[in-house]
C-alpha cells in the first residue's frame, strides 16, 4: 500500500515538472500565444483569451532560444495591437472614455520594429512593415492623450515613434500613412514634447530635422537658439535672428531675444536696431509696436529679475511713448490701443498691491493714504478703459482685451458689464465668436 502511495506521488510529481516544462518551453509559448490570439480574434468580448496570449508570449520574448525570432515579435505586436484596436473601438463609442490599454500601441510599434530586425524570410518583413503602418494612427492617440496628461516623455515616445515608422515605411519603398507636411507636423510635437520633458539631445535632433526642412513655427528657431548656446553662441545667435526675421511679431521670440542682449549686455543694439528701423520706415506702425513690446519686456525684466523699479519705470514709459506714436501714425491700431490700456492697467494693478498692505491701517492717516492710493487706482483704471474699449470695437475676440475690461468694470462696481465681458471671455473659451460691444 505505501509503495503504491509512493507510486503515486513520483508520478504526479514527474507530471507537475512536465507542466512546468510545457509552461517555460519557448516554442510552446508562441504556440499558446497564437492560440489564445486567435480565439479572441474569434470571440473579442473573450478578454481572457487575449490576456493568456500576452503572458505566453513574454517567456518566448525573454528565452534565448526564441528572442531572436521574427515569429515571436510579430506574435507580440499582433497582440498588442488588438489591445489598441480594443481601446480605438471603446473610443469611437465614447470619445471621452479613459484608455484601458494606453501604451498597447507603443509596444505593439517596438514589437514590430524587432520584428522587422529578425525578418528573414519576405512575408516576414512585409507583414513587419504592415503593422507599423497598422499602429500609426493609434500611436498618434497616445502622443495626444500624453500630452494632455502632461507626461511629456511618453508624448515624446509616442509621437517619435510616428515619425520614425513614416520613414521605415519610405525606407521599404511603401506608401506612407501621412503626407510629408503632417509628418513634419508629428516631428514638431516630438520636438516640443522632448523638450518639455528635458531630453535636450533628442529635442534639438529633431528641432534640426525641422530647421533643415524650414518648418514654419517659431519654437524651431527658439528651441535651437537655446540648445546651442552653451556650445556655440555664434551659431545661436543665427538662429534667434533668423527666426526673429521671420517671426516678428512673435513675442517668445522677441523675450529670448532680450535674454539674449541682457546676458552680453548689449540692450541698446536691440533698441537702437529698431529705431534706426523707425528712421528708414516712419510710417511702418508695426515697428513702434515692437519697440514698445521690447520696453515692455525690458520694464518686466527689470522689475522682477533685476529689482530695479527705477529702471522699470524708465522702461515702462518708454514703452508708453512708443505705443503713443504708433496711435498718432494710425489711430484705429488695435494692438497700440490695448498696448496703451495695459500700460495703465498694469499700474493700477501694481497700486492694488500697496492698497492692500494699507487695509488693515485704520489709523487717521492710514485711511487717508487708503482713500489716495484708491483714487490713484479708480484713475489709472479710467485712463485704461477708453483705449480697451477701442481695442475690443477692432478685435472682439481678443482674450486679453475681454479680461481686461471684465476686470476694470469689476473693480468700478460695474457689475452688469463685468457679467457681459465674462460671457463673452466663455465664448472665446469655448470656441465661439463675438461681434463688438462697443463702436467707435
Amino acid at each position: 500500500m505505501k509503495r503504491l502511495f509512493l507510486n503515486s506521488l513520483i508520478i504526479l510529481f514527474v507530471a507537475v515538472q512536465l507542466t512546468a516544462q510545457d509552461d517555460n518551453d519557448p516554442e510552446k509559448a508562441i504556440k499558446k500565444a497564437t492560440k489564445g490570439l486567435n480565439a479572441y480574434i474569434s470571440d473579442q468580448t473573450n478578454i481572457a483569451r487575449l490576456d493568456e496570449a500576452k503572458a505566453a508570449i513574454e517567456i518566448a520574448c525573454n528565452n534565448d532560444l526564441t528572442k531572436n525570432s521574427a515569429k515571436t515579435w510579430q506574435t507580440k505586436a499582433m497582440i498588442y495591437t488588438e489591445y489598441m484596436n480594443k481601446d480605438n473601438a471603446m473610443k469611437m463609442i465614447n470619445n471621452n472614455a479613459k484608455s484601458q490599454y494606453p501604451d498597447a500601441s507603443l509596444t505593439a510599434y517596438n514589437a514590430y520594429k524587432k520584428a522587422l530586425e529578425f525578418a528573414q524570410k519576405k512575408y516576414e518583413k512585409s507583414d513587419a512593415i504592415k503593422g507599423i503602418a497598422e499602429v500609426s494612427n493609434g500611436l498618434r492617440n497616445m502622443g495626444a492623450d500624453k500630452y494632455q496628461e502632461k507626461q511629456y516623455g511618453a508624448a515624446y515616445s509616442a509621437f517619435n515613434a510616428v515619425v520614425e515608422g513614416q520613414e521605415t515605411l519610405k525606407g521599404a519603398g511603401e506608401k506612407a500613412v501621412l503626407a510629408d507636411t503632417s509628418l513634419n507636423q508629428y516631428t514638431f510635437y516630438a520636438a516640443v514634447c522632448a523638450n518639455l520633458a528635458k531630453m535636450t539631445p533628442e529635442a534639438k535632433v529633431l528641432y534640426e530635422k525641422l530647421y533643415k526642412v524650414k518648418y514654419k513655427d517659431a519654437a524651431v528657431y527658439d528651441g535651437l537658439y537655446n540648445m546651442t548656446y552653451a556650445e556655440d553662441p555664434k551659431k545661436a545667435l543665427s538662429y534667434l535672428e533668423e527666426g526673429r526675421k521671420l517671426f516678428p511679431d512673435e513675442t517668445s521670440l522677441l523675450f529670448t531675444e532680450i535674454n539674449h542682449y541682457l546676458r552680453i549686455n548689449k540692450l541698446d543694439e536691440l533698441t537702437g536696431k529698431l529705431k534706426l528701423a523707425i528712421e528708414k520706415e516712419p510710417n511702418n506702425v508695426s515697428l513702434y509696436n515692437t519697440l514698445g513690446n521690447v520696453y515692455d519686456n525690458l520694464a518686466l525684466i527689470a522689475q522682477d529679475s533685476l529689482k530695479n523699479p527705477e529702471k522699470a519705470a524708465e522702461y515702462s514709459k518708454e514703452a508708453l511713448g512708443s505705443y503713443e506714436a504708433a496711435l498718432k501714425k494710425q489711430p484705429n491700431n488695435a494692438d497700440a490701443n490695448y498696448s496703451v490700456g495695459a500700460y495703465y492697467y498694469n499700474r493700477a494693478a501694481s497700486k492694488t498691491k500697496d492698497l492692500i498692505k494699507l487695509q488693515d491701517d485704520y489709523s487717521k492717516e492710514g485711511t487717508k493714504k487708503y482713500n489716495a492710493v484708491s483714487d490713484e487706482i479708480k484713475a489709472l483704471f479710467a485712463q485704461a478703459l477708453p483705449y480697451f474699449q477701442k481695442a475690443e470695437s477692432f478685435n472682439p475676440n481678443d482674450a486679453n482685451t475681454i479680461i481686461a475690461l471684465k476686470e476694470i468694470f469689476a473693480k468700478t462696481n460695474d457689475l452688469e458689464k463685468s457679467n457681459e465681458f465674462k460671457k463673452r471671455l466663455e465664448t472665446i473659451n469655448s470656441g465661439g465668436k463675438n461681434t463688438p460691444y462697443f463702436k467707435f
